[in-house]
């Protein structure tokens, strides 16, 4: 319960909890907190045991995400590492291997060697596929270093696909750039909704002329976290459905002086309908218990295409906001990361459909050259697993899979159990989708270790030994995926609540 539930290690000093345990069993001994942090640790221990079992078991590669978190406690830095893999079984899963404490300062050097003594602890270094990881510098740093010490052993595509970027905050940098255009009607809506939730009484008079209007209130406003744009997207869907109370308002209190223009309303109404295809997008990234990999170009390049609409619009904002993203859009995705790309096309959904129907408008004259380069990754890969199999005719049974029609798309489509029934008609292809398709686009699943962190690491457990933290946060993740996913641990449903983007 202590470790599934997050309750503090001193409830077993409470005197509610022993008038409960009287009651509920008079025969059980309530254990000290010292024994309580003790079988903590032996559960970790016996937990990490089973799990390394399985990752040495296991056949196919191990994908690996990572974060960073400073505890606003305890000043302590934490790194969450997390392993993605598909097992033996075609499912996927994904696992908190590591909730280290690292001692400042957190440069790239001190990242690579934490992250490496977690490789050589679990003995997966052999396995990788790929390390997703946050947009920044010292991350880049800390992979080119990675890539130094891991040269002697078995890379993908001898590490040359290695790094992967957030998905999920490359859309939110594009996001805040388009949002940034249009800041100024964004912040008198953000005033409006600042005002009205800011006190329950206020809150009580807005809702009250609601009701006057005869308005549905199905729901309340939302304040956004300037930091996260899916909030400020939340946030102005709201208030579009109370635009009408807001003038009212202004004559309710003399106080309330920033009411958004009807200019302000139109953009917010065309701006919430355009943003949500990248809110889709986030959510669809932000997934943990299903592949994103095989759904990241498509989902691109719905991007780009929203992107080139509006900057056609007959809304000189909408077109400035379509420049500013199509700009960060280049600068991180006018190349797709190739192994994205054949997880797409090992997809019996897309195959090479994808590529032939963007392409064109993407690259222009140059969409052929880029469709060779993603097939040559294609073919390396197939070489790659080839040889290590020892298995033949390999590019024969890719051309065949190629060959063959699309299957038809359908909603829930289970592209992990498809390769599971189809394994002995794709021998070498089953291998190279079980290992891509672990692969996951987004670090949401270490991020969100880290919005339960934020609870783990509290006022409550600020007297926790970083030992103990890791084995807390390890072993939930370990036995939440034992009692069938019911904890929210790194669950991409959550992006609202516990993820900033």
């Amino acid at each position: 319960m202590v470790i599934l539930h997050e309750y503090p290690l001193s409830m077993v000093e409470h005197l509610g909890f022993h008038r409960f345990m009287g009651t509920a069993q008079p025969l059980f001994k309530i254990p000290s907190r010292n024994t309580l942090e003790s079988d903590i640790l032996q559960i970790y221990d016996y937990e990490r045991a089973k799990l390394k079992g399985l990752l040495e078991k296991n056949k196919g590669r191990i994908a690996l995400t990572t974060d960073m978190w400073t505890s606003h406690n305890q000043r302590k830095g934490f790194m969450a590492i997390t392993a993605h893999f598909v097992d033996n079984s075609w499912t996927l899963q994904s696992r908190i291997i590591r909730f280290i404490y690292v001692p400042c300062p957190h440069t790239s050097e001190m990242l690579a060697d934490v992250m490496m003594a977690c490789l050589h602890d679990w003995n997966i270094e052999h396995k990788l596929s790929t390390l997703t990881v946050d947009n920044c510098s010292t991350n880049n740093a800390m992979i080119r270093i990675l890539l130094e010490m891991l040269s002697d052993v078995s890379l993908l595509l001898n590490g040359d696909m290695f790094h992967m970027h957030c998905s999920a905050h490359i859309l939110n940098l594009i996001v805040r750039d388009g949002l940034d255009v249009i800041s100024a009607s964004v912040e008198r809506i953000r005033s409006s909704v600042s005002y009205w939730t800011s006190s329950p009484k206020r809150e009580e008079i807005f809702f009250e002329t609601v009701n006057q209007l005869g308005i549905e209130s199905t729901k309340k406003l939302v304040l956004d976290c300037k930091t996260r744009w899916n909030s400020t997207y939340l946030m102005i869907c709201s208030a579009l459905m109370y635009k009408t109370v807001f003038p009212r308002l202004k004559h309710k209190d003399p106080q309330y002086k920033n009411v958004p223009t009807e200019d302000d309303w139109v953009l917010a109404k065309e701006i919430s309908d355009k943003l949500d295809v990248f809110y889709q997008a986030t959510k669809e990234f932000s997934g943990t218990k299903y592949p994103t990999a095989n759904n990241y170009l498509p989902t691109v390049c719905d991007i780009r295409d929203a992107i080139n609409e509006w900057s056609t619009s007959t809304f000189e904002q909408i077109k400035l906001m379509a420049s500013s993203m199509a700009h960060k859009f280049d600068s991180y995705w006018s190349k797709f990361h190739g192994i994205m790309v054949v997880a797409t096309i090992l997809d019996p959904r897309y195959k090479m459909k994808v590529m032939e129907c963007y392409f064109p408008s993407l690259y222009g004259d140059g969409s052929s050259d880029e469709i060779i380069k993603i097939q040559e990754v294609l073919l390396r890969m197939v070489g790659e697993y080839e040889q290590k199999s020892k298995a033949s005719q390999a590019s024969s049974k890719l051309e065949y899979y190629l060959e063959e029609p699309v299957i038809p798309r359908v909603e829930n489509f289970d592209i992990l159990t498809w390769w599971k029934v189809n394994a002995s008609k794709y021998p070498t292809l089953h291998c190279i989708a079980r290992d891509i398709l672990a692969i996951p686009v987004s670090t949401v699943a270490s991020e969100s270790a880290f919005s339960t962190g934020g609870r783990c690491v509290s006022p409550h457990r600020s007297r926790l030994h970083p030992k103990t933290v890791e084995a807390l946060m390890c072993a939930q993740s370990w036995l939440g995926s034992e009692f069938n996913g019911t904890l929210a641990i790194g669950s991409g449903e959550e992006i609202n609540d516990g993820m900033e983007l």
